[in-house]
């Protein structure tokens, strides 16, 4: 007997054997398969973070937390001129 998560109840019951004719199963790429296997044991209670920063990266997002402590933001005028230019 094939089991599956009732996502409203949250429980696992039995699978339908008429939904087998009605649903084709998708297979996901293994690295997906991986990143949401992570954020399942995440949920889970396991300490294994889900994104590894780089040292790079944890100094750039340690001083945007400074600035934004701060409250060192950019203007208004600086928002509109980054924004007209990626647009």
């Amino acid at each position: 007997m094939k089991l599956v998560l009732d996502q409203m109840s949250a429980m696992v019951r039995p699978w339908p054997s008429y939904s087998k004719k009605r649903l084709k199963p998708r297979i996901l790429p293994p690295e997906i398969q991986h990143d949401i296997a992570r954020v399942v044991m995440m949920m889970a209670g396991k300490d294994e973070p889900i994104l590894q920063m780089t040292a790079e990266e944890e100094a750039s997002f340690a001083e945007s937390r400074a600035q934004a402590g701060r409250g060192d933001f950019a203007s208004d005028e600086r928002m509109q001129a980054i924004w007209s230019k990626n647009l």
